[in-house]
């Protein structure tokens, strides 16, 4: 039986070398929401704002957006009466909450891997407090909180209070541990199957000879048949000589008794 040859597969290159050191900006910010309340937030909007935030930056999940806290307020809204324009102006309470939240972004994520750490840093920080900035200013945050809020279906009604955002960003150096440079399990060298016991290894090696289990009953069978034609022989020979002898000594017989007669 042929051999066959089988070859473990490579396994898939490991992940390309880890970049150097880099920049870690860390964000913390407060914003207010109109027109609800703590309890609303953490029950209904926790989520959709989470995922608000991380819509604005590369590399960051909602999961990385962590809460350090939110709080009921009421501050007053100046109106105008609409009767009288000579009626003085009134106030009326509104109620909102103020979110205080975190996450983090590196400056890969946010393009930024000058040489220079410093220069990294400055303008990472820059770029992170930009991009929630620009953001809440021209009202595509509150838009898009508001979809995720319709979406998770929290059936609330949001408005941000763009002038209550606060921002504050501070730097880390990371140096990340190295990895291997990309690398494929060798492949092993091919091997030969085991040959199968039994008949089929006699069959290829003598090529064709009938199996021993054959030959040895034959031969027997043979022994017994040339032991019994030897002994057939010999009865035979036997039987024969005895019958010539026992027919002289009837002539003999016959004869002498011819001659008494004469």
């Amino acid at each position: 039986m042929a051999p066959t040859v089988s070859v473990a597969p490579s396994a898939s290159p490991t992940s390309a070398p880890t970049p150097g050191t880099f920049v870690e900006v860390e964000v913390s910010s407060s914003l207010t929401l109109d027109g609800i309340t703590a309890e609303t937030f953490n029950d209904s909007l926790r989520m959709p704002f989470a995922e608000t935030v991380a819509s604005l930056y590369s590399g960051v999940s909602p999961e990385d957006v962590t809460y350090g806290g939110f709080t009921d307020t009421m501050r007053r809204l100046r109106t105008v009466a609409v009767r009288e324009a000579q009626q003085p102006q009134r106030r009326r309470l509104q109620t909102g909450v103020d979110v205080e939240f975190n996450f983090a972004v590196s400056s890969f994520s946010l393009g930024f891997d000058d040489d220079n750490l410093d220069t990294q840093a400055a303008a990472a920080a820059a770029e992170a407090e930009a991009l929630l900035t620009d953001a809440v200013t021209d009202g595509s945050f509150g838009t898009t909180l508001q979809t995720e809020a319709d979406e998770a279906g929290a059936g609330v009604t949001v408005t941000v209070d763009q002038g209550s955002l606060t921002v504050d960003t501070t730097t880390t150096a990371v140096t990340p541990s190295p990895t291997a440079s990309p690398t494929a399990t060798p492949t092993p060298s091919p091997t030969m199957s085991p040959t199968p016991d039994g008949g089929g290894g006699g069959g290829g090696g003598g090529g064709g000879g009938a199996p021993i289990g054959i030959i040895v009953p034959v031969v027997v069978v043979g022994f017994l048949l040339l032991v019994a034609g030897i002994v057939w022989c010999w009865r035979n020979n036997k039987f024969s000589s005895d019958g010539g002898n026992l027919g002289d000594a009837q002539l003999i017989a016959s004869t002498g008794a011819g001659k008494g007669s004469l």
